[in-house]
């Protein structure tokens, strides 16, 4: 093949493509330089850009604090709440229940199983797609009318549901999800 400037022999240059099976082959010119403009576009076409650089500053930190607070407020509040309720009913009937024993057994039953099932019910949220729920079709007036005509307005409502059901152990895997990649940002 010859030269469209000035007739002599062109040089070829088989390169790989990362993505495609056959090399692309380009053309130039070694007497006049004709393809050496395109040679260098496309070298630096095909350099990788690494992106912008995420940003570590004291916001991030802070956004990080506060998914934190809030994942340990998701995991503990229940489980606090769950050993005071029986002090929560030996208030309203003080002869029929005794709350430090009832107290005492909640602690001992839910200890160790209230953690397997908390970090069960992360990993089933973490593993799982949230429901995708059609915003529109909700009902009457935003979702607080149940539209008798429809029936996909049930199946978003329940979808909803569903989906604030997953919102908790969702926080909780963004949150650790978002500490191992800052922490893997910060060593590399």
């Amino acid at each position: 093949m010859d030269c469209p400037r000035c007739n002599q022999l062109l040089k070829r240059i088989d390169r790989r493509v990362p993505g495609r099976p056959d090399p692309k082959r380009i053309f130039y010119c070694e007497h006049c330089g004709w393809g050496k403009e395109q040679l260098e576009k496309k070298e630096t076409a095909h350099v990788p850009d690494s992106g912008p650089e995420p940003d570590t500053g004291p916001a991030t930190w802070l956004k990080l604090g506060g998914l934190w607070a809030l994942s340990a407020a998701i995991v503990i509040v229940p489980y606090v709440l769950i050993i005071q309720i029986p002090s929560l009913f030996s208030s309203a009937y003080p002869e029929l229940f005794d709350a430090r024993e009832a107290a005492a057994r909640m602690v001992e039953a839910l200890n160790p199983m209230y953690w397997v099932i908390a970090a069960m019910y992360t990993g089933i949220c973490a593993w799982l797609q949230p429901p995708s729920v059609d915003w529109n079709d909700m009902g009457w007036f935003g979702g607080l009318v149940n539209n008798p005509f429809s029936f996909s307005d049930d199946v978003n409502r329940q979808k909803f549901w569903l989906l604030l059901l997953m919102l908790p152990g969702k926080i909780i895997v963004v949150t650790l999800t978002a500490t191992y990649r800052l922490i893997r940002q910060q060593t590399l």
